[in-house]
């Protein structure tokens, strides 16, 4: 239903309003929107509180028919007061559509730009994005999503290029954009009254600061129009909107720039993440990860660092199953570092196992040492005896003695057995 909050704004939305007490919110880069909203119901009207969750709302000036908020309501609270139903609502940018479903997949086509990667992602997630930073900026490493949502992701890579998201509280569509928005040029806001911050810039040392100016406005403009303020070309980096006996005011903040500090995934630290080799070169690797369903996101070769170091080792062959580790918060630091066993079950760390993709086997264990070639050949040394065993003929040659000593001796053959001296 739709109601007029006073004779410029009106509101739509489940909720059976009378009439609106107060409304506010905040639109600052990085952040989803949240509105708050007072108003009353007729307490003889029946209505089921569960089914306005998840409704939309949105508030519009009449004259030009220009949104100013389009979201989805989050959370209701209500108290009697007289003959009415005094109701708050909360009510959150669409944008938290995309902020609801956590995903684990990598992007491993490291000659894609930023923008195409997040772009991918928003779009995976059902969600519409405008870039407009990362256009131009190959990713160079492979970047994991893991456990993160569309609007998590897209922001810790936003902030790789010191920049922000920003959510879309307009179209009512789980949107955002990829940098700041580039909105329009405005008119001079008013300078008779304002509020001057001096700030520490995010990259700073301490000693470089930055200004921001803070103004009031009867008009609505958005995040990312500029301006000129104080005779200085400025951009909109925060609206907040504040409506209270039937006078809405908006009060903006003014910067140069939005400037974000860099975030990192704190979830890879430590993290190893299971995957199949399908390409091998040098002592790189090419891995389809688990998470990826197995399938190839990229070309990327990860370095093989085993974990014996650098005496001994083998190099993984296409089809082993190996672990990515990440030692830190970045994913340019994943690495290559074991090749995970998928025949056995052996849990005792003393027992060293090496399996080849043909089928021959090595296996070292605390008191004996057996090999396999494909399970036609083997032979298995341990303190108490040395066996030989073979689905062909076993020859033992020497140039000087052959000399077998032991206390028991036993040579099986299914059909014959020669000894030759000669």
């Amino acid at each position: 239903m739709e109601l007029n909050i006073n004779h410029e704004l009106r509101i739509e939305s489940k909720i059976p309003f009378q009439s609106v007490k107060d409304f506010s919110f905040e639109w600052k880069p990085n952040q989803l929107t949240t509105l708050e909203i007072n108003g009353y119901i007729d307490q003889n009207i029946t209505y089921g509180k569960e089914s306005f969750y998840d409704s939309k709302i949105r508030i519009w000036k009449e004259q030009d028919k220009e949104t100013i908020f389009y979201g989805y309501i989050t959370n209701i609270s209500e108290e009697k007061t007289g003959s009415f139903i005094e109701v708050h609502i909360i009510a959150q940018s669409a944008s938290c559509k995309l902020d609801q479903k956590t995903e684990k997949r990598s992007f491993q086509a490291v000659e894609k730009t930023y923008a195409q990667i997040v772009r991918e992602a928003v779009q995976q997630d059902g969600g519409q994005i405008i870039c407009t930073e990362g256009n131009n900026s190959p990713i160079g490493k492979p970047l994991i999503q893991y456990n993160e949502t569309a609007w998590e992701f897209s922001k810790r890579l936003a902030s790789r290029l010191t920049t922000c998201i920003v959510a879309d509280i307009i179209s009512g569509e789980p949107a955002l954009w990829f940098g700041m928005r580039n909105g329009n040029t405005i008119p001079p806001l008013p300078e008779d009254e304002y509020t001057i911050n001096i700030v520490r810039a995010p990259h700073g040392d301490g000693s470089q600061t930055e200004i921001e100016y803070q103004a009031e406005s009867r008009e609505f403009y958005k995040l990312g129009d500029k301006t000129v303020f104080c005779g200085r070309r400025l951009i909109i980096c925060g609206v907040s909107a504040c409506f209270q006996h039937g006078e809405l005011i908006f009060r903006y903040l003014l910067k140069n720039k939005e400037i974000c500090k860099k975030i990192y995934q704190e979830n890879l630290i430590g993290l190893g993440l299971s995957g199949t080799v399908v390409d091998v070169r040098q002592e790189q690797i090419k891995v389809a990860l688990d998470i990826d369903g197995g399938k190839s996101t990229g070309d990327y070769f990860y370095n093989w660092y085993p974990e014996t170091g650098n005496a001994l080792y083998a190099m993984p062959e296409i089809g082993a199953r190996v672990e990515v580790c990440f030692g830190s918060w970045d994913e340019k630091d994943g690495f290559v570092e074991c090749c995970m066993l998928n025949k056995c079950n052996e849990e005792n760390y003393k027992n060293r196992h090496l399996y080849t993709i043909v089928g021959n086997i090595l296996q070292v264990y605390e008191g004996e040492v057996n090999i396999y070639e494909e399970w036609n050949n083997s032979l298995s040394v341990s303190p108490e005896y040395i066996n030989i065993g073979s689905a062909q003929e076993i020859d033992i040659l020497a140039i000087k003695n052959i000399i077998l000593c032991a206390n028991k001796i036993w040579i099986k053959t299914l059909d014959e057995l020669n000894i030759n001296q000669g």
